[in-house]
């Protein structure tokens, strides 16, 4: 603990977090939050020229109760102020060693958070962006996967929160860890993380690919539609286009009302990735379900087995039963 960075200053947020908790938990308890120099720890080479102001929290049952309380809500307040006192522990253990242990996982980057009082801040880093050479595309990125991150990890659990803006030069999101119960919990959270995070990026760019297909799709659709549009103006005639002569144009020489240069609409099928005509679909009013070409039909792999009975019924006299001809005779 003593080789955290500006270790006064967070022993100062965790005193804060634990007077808030057992204020809102115990209001008749009607604790007190002190501020003086004597509260201040000192390690051996420091003097008293050197404390700066420190809190403390004051309990005073015969001065400050508000309400009559009994044995059994002092055993719980008590309980409570050592269940409490062992979380701060664990979490200042570790933050301590929240650096070297996010240094072992390959898309983690630890955060500085000098004014939080949980274990600090992690940022997950996509495996196709490099670190060292951001750019406005890249952060966008980052931002768009820690939040998602944030999203699914506090359903689950609510350790962890959203955070960002750190200074003017980084801005990027960021995902916070607040208090643990036990020290083992550091490597369970950050390994949630690892793991939220590479299904994520999966799940993102599947997104990114679906959406560029589908972008590349509408720019060939348009590409020939515009073309079909200047084979049937090529056809008619410019005449035929504008609002009152193309009525009189039609009345004396009607258009054919079949024409194969007729403009069709494109549908894009987001199982094949094909492109297909809605001819079909206005034809026939219903939707065309149009398999993969990697998909197997009902009968592939099937033979079919053709029959090669080639007896035939006739009506000849020689079919008729002997029986059946003597008594016609």
């Amino acid at each position: 603990i003593d080789n955290l960075d500006d270790l006064y200053n967070y022993i100062e947020l965790l005193n804060l977090w634990l007077f808030d908790k057992l204020s809102q938990q115990y209001p008749k308890m009607n604790l007190e939050l002190l501020k003086g120099i004597h509260f201040q720890m000192l390690k051996s080479d420091d003097n008293n020229s050197n404390r700066t102001p420190a809190h403390a929290i004051r309990f005073a049952p015969l001065e400050h109760l508000l309400d009559v309380i009994d044995e059994t809500e002092i055993q719980s307040f008590s309980e409570d102020i050592q269940r409490y006192s062992d979380i701060l522990v664990a979490t200042m253990t570790a933050r301590a060693r929240l650096s070297s242990t996010v240094s072992g996982y390959e898309n983690l980057v630890s955060i500085s958070m000098p004014n939080w009082a949980g274990i600090g801040a992690v940022r997950y880093i996509p495996s196709h962006i490099n670190i060292n050479e951001q750019s406005d595309i890249s952060s966008y990125d980052i931002n768009t996967i820690q939040a998602e991150l944030a999203r699914k990890l506090q359903a689950n659990d609510s350790a962890f929160s959203l955070g960002g803006g750190i200074n003017e030069h980084d801005s990027m999101f960021y995902l916070r860890l607040g208090m643990i119960r036990k020290c083992d919990d550091l490597d369970v959270l950050l390994q949630k993380i690892a793991d939220f995070g590479k299904d994520t990026e999966t799940a993102l760019k599947y997104v990114e690919d679906m959406a560029e297909k589908i972008k590349v799709g509408i720019e060939k659709v348009q590409k020939d539609l515009k073309n079909e549009n200047q084979q049937i103006l090529a056809q008619e005639g410019l005449l035929r286009q504008l609002p009152v002569i193309s009525s009189i144009m039609s009345w004396w020489s009607p258009s054919p009302t079949a024409s194969s240069l007729t403009m069709k609409g494109r549908s894009f099928d987001l199982n094949s990735g094909l492109i297909e005509s809605t001819e079909d679909t206005y034809a026939y009013r219903m939707q065309i379900n149009k398999q993969s070409p990697h998909a197997l039909t009902h009968n592939d792999g099937e033979t079919v087995e053709l029959s090669t009975n080639t007896d035939i019924a006739t009506n000849s006299i020689d079919s008729i039963p002997e029986e059946e001809q003597q008594q016609n005779k």
